[in-house]
């Protein structure tokens, strides 16, 4: 399957894999702003310019990139694919992206920025982005994806599997709320009793 990105760093990590005979397709989602906006800007004009030098090395579908999609067109994508790749390069305070790929199924291969370590917990694959590196470390989310590209079927079926299960087990909802209930009760103890300020 494709492999989706969302992120800085892209074409050089689809270059590297194509080069190395990983025939590799890159799908692209999103804008260049919030919501649906589409502005073009330096970033955008760079990532497409990047994407066309890939793709005339390559062959045409090498970098597809989609823009702004409905939400439920992502989460379609993120089924259909092999890996989610996000070389974040800030400090990602949560990371909802990634906890929606991994929902569908999709093998992380994220930067250990922020919030991004919690979500994957143990599943999927986590990358070290050097300070002050603006590319990252580029060579080594490209050994990771190479390492599940490599792997059987059915092996790779099973990590996706595990993503699903991580997902399911630590964020959704019934599980949020039993988390929730749990950190209440344990400080229900520690509350002193209610005085009564009229006695």
């Amino acid at each position: 399957g494709p492999v989706v990105v969302c992120d800085v760093a892209l074409t050089e990590i689809c270059t590297a894999l194509n080069a190395l005979g990983k025939p590799t397709r890159l799908t692209i989602l999103g804008g260049t702003g919030s919501g649906i906006s589409n502005d073009s800007t330096s970033y955008s004009r760079a990532l497409v310019e990047a994407a066309r030098v890939t793709n005339d090395r390559f062959g045409a579908s090498t970098v597809v990139i989609r823009g702004p999609v409905p939400h439920r067109a992502v989460l379609e994508e993120f089924a259909r694919s092999d890996v989610f790749l996000y070389p974040c390069s800030w400090q990602e305070p949560f990371g909802m992206v990634a906890l929606e790929a991994m929902s569908a199924g999709a093998i992380p291969v994220v930067s250990d920025r922020g919030g991004l370590a919690e979500v994957l917990g143990p599943t999927g694959y986590l990358i070290t982005w050097p300070k002050n590196e603006p590319t990252g470390n580029t060579d080594t989310f490209v050994k990771a994806i190479i390492e599940i590209l490599a792997l059987t079927e059915p092996d790779r079926a099973e990590l996706r599997e595990q993503v699903r299960k991580r997902a399911a087990a630590s964020f959704s909802w019934p599980s949020i709320s039993a988390m929730t209930d749990s950190v209440l009760l344990s400080h229900l103890e520690t509350i002193p009793p209610a005085t009564d300020i009229n006695a």
